[in-house]
């Protein structure tokens, strides 16, 4: 697996990384659906055991469970063998600095560790962003940061160029997340974001680069890329 610097941190990080959103699952008998836990784990184990360190997971995916499965998945081995990332969305699912920390502190407690890698601002976009500034969410994690229950502090976005440039000139960042693949590079954020996050030493996560799985079964506008890139 090759390893990539991440921006400023001194992270070696693993060129891909296993995203904790798409678990696999399972129906149980009263037709409710949870995270198959042996068979997560299993896939958890597998990708770290053969290269990747990077996981990225939320404190909603999976209703808390993608967090705990992680947890499980590296108990017992060496904490800096793995930079884990996760995330919290502002304000419309935490709307105050007491619900912040608890969080917080919840998610520490599922994924069985001290300290969060990479913890995460989810969802930045034109809506939540205003909220985001009100809330102090910065100035919260600055203090979490000083505690050492977090080490780097990203934002994960869905939005246009325009208010990147804000979100960028708003907090130094250590990594920002965004959609980029060949189907959304002209609907989101244009390679100028990437320059910009590069020209400013802030890692870059790629998410959905698959589209969630969907183009490893391509649609034939993207066949016709492949086709023509001799792919």
């Amino acid at each position: 697996m090759q390893l990539r610097k991440f921006g400023s941190l001194g992270y070696n990080v693993s060129s891909l990384g296993l995203g904790c959103m798409r678990l696999p699952r399972i129906e149980l008998e009263d037709g409710t659906v949870e995270v198959d836990k042996e068979k997560a784990i299993e896939l958890i184990q597998y990708a770290a055991n053969n290269g990747i360190n990077y996981f990225d997971s939320s404190f909603t995916y999976h209703n808390g469970q993608s967090e705990s499965v992680i947890g499980e998945a590296f108990e017992g081995i060496a904490r800096d063998s793995v930079i884990i990332a996760t995330k919290q969305r502002y304000p419309s699912m935490q709307n105050s600095k007491d619900v912040m920390r608890k969080n917080l502190e919840t998610t520490l407690k599922r994924l069985r560790t001290d300290y969060l890698d990479l913890y995460l601002i989810h969802n930045v976009n034109i809506n939540e962003w205003e909220g985001v500034k009100q809330l102090e969410v910065f100035e919260e994690y600055e203090k979490f940061k000083s505690e050492g229950m977090i080490k780097a502090i990203g934002f994960s976005y869905h939005g246009d160029l325009a208010l990147f440039k804000e979100v960028m000139s708003t907090y130094d960042f250590a990594m920002c997340q965004f959609q980029y693949n060949l189907l959304m590079s002209d609907r989101e954020l244009p390679d100028e974001g990437l320059e910009l996050a590069y020209s400013k030493g802030c890692a870059v996560v790629v998410m959905e680069p698959l589209r969630g799985g969907g183009l490893a079964s391509a649609p034939q506008e993207v066949l016709d890329v492949y086709n023509r890139c001799n792919i």
